[in-house]
């Protein structure tokens, strides 16, 4: 599937300025240099005419994780950098980044706990009693393969699994992903909209976005929150598209983070079939689904993940800080 409108050209230029480069160095960006090979997720996309230079974060000036793959708390930091460069320059130039919410800013894995227990207390069992969070599996049905159940039990569980987990009631079991929550934070003071590009549809959009005000992130309002339409609309091409979308406003996107590798791939794929390089950045939680994650989009590795918390727990933590 390709993007249907017509992208802006990518600006891939080794005469742009480095990127400790001061304020005043700030100018139009360089003619694009069409010949140039774009590698998805490493190049951020260039800002028109008159509002900074051609930029990007090329992967080979940055430190690497234990596996080889690229640290992603440096590349975000470089971003941040950037950004603030470009508003001290243009104050009136839109900068994003953008954020998956399901295993990205917010760990589902309590709210299947929650689901399961619910499963237990209406039917008078104690099948899922002694499970912690860190036990359960991306689903009910996942979940009771994990603990050998009988066919027919799991069928009934996923069920109500099913049921439960998306009801939108159940977001507010949700663990708020700490490092991811702080990278939003850090993200907005440096003068960046926070924008949450979602999977979940349109009917789930009211409830997502009480998710985000419950947990104390920024820009947590309508019209920083995207959903897809329906379940009928693959999420992958719809994340792609409105990333697109953006870009071609002129919008300087500084990262969109997301945890599913599968989505990563596709995000990926459309853009550089398009000549777009979205800056994706991968988000490793414990809960992977199938796929492989080239070594040069920058990752945040699971081991960082395990910092937690309640929604309530995040709010205490903005009033402490005293983040506006």
């Amino acid at each position: 599937m390709r993007i249907t409108r017509r992208p802006r050209p990518l600006i891939d230029s080794p005469s742009a300025p480095a990127p400790d480069a001061p304020a005043s160095t700030l100018a139009s960006p360089a003619p694009p240099n069409r010949g140039s090979v774009v590698r998805p997720g490493l190049l951020a996309p260039s800002l028109p005419v008159g509002a900074g230079p051609a930029w990007h974060v090329r992967a080979a000036d940055l430190p690497r994780l234990p596996d080889g793959r690229v640290d992603a708390r440096a590349h975000c930091a470089r971003v941040l950098e950037h950004i603030q460069r470009v508003r001290r320059a243009h104050p009136s130039h839109p900068c994003a980044v953008v954020f998956d919410l399901d295993n990205t800013l917010f760990d589902t894995r309590a709210r299947t706990l929650y689901a399961l227990r619910r499963f237990d207390a209406e039917h008078g069992t104690a099948h899922f009693a002694g499970l912690s969070v860190d036990d359960v599996g991306w689903s009910g049905k996942e979940t009771c393969g994990r603990l050998g159940l009988d066919p027919e039990l799991t069928a009934r569980v996923h069920e109500l699994w099913d049921r439960v987990f998306w009801s939108g009631d159940a977001f507010a079991q949700d663990l708020v992903m700490l490092p991811l929550f702080e990278l939003a934070w850090a993200a907005k003071e440096a003068g960046a909209e926070v924008r949450y590009l979602t999977g979940r549809i349109d009917d789930l959009a009211a409830a997502s976005l009480e998710q985000l005000v419950q947990a104390g992130l920024p820009d947590a309002r309508p019209e920083c929150l995207f959903c897809k339409p329906s379940l009928e609309t693959r999420t992958g091409p719809f994340k792609a598209e409105k990333l697109a979308e953006w870009m071609d406003a002129g919008h300087f996107v500084g990262w969109f983070a997301t945890d599913n590798r599968a989505e990563v791939e596709d995000v990926l794929a459309l853009g550089a079939a398009n000549r777009y390089a979205f800056p994706v950045v991968h988000v490793e939680h414990a809960l992977q689904r199938p796929g492989v994650v080239a070594n040069d989009v920058p990752a945040f590795p699971e081991a960082d993940l395990g910092r937690r918390a309640t929604p309530t727990e995040t709010r205490a933590l903005h009033a402490l800080t005293r983040r506006q």
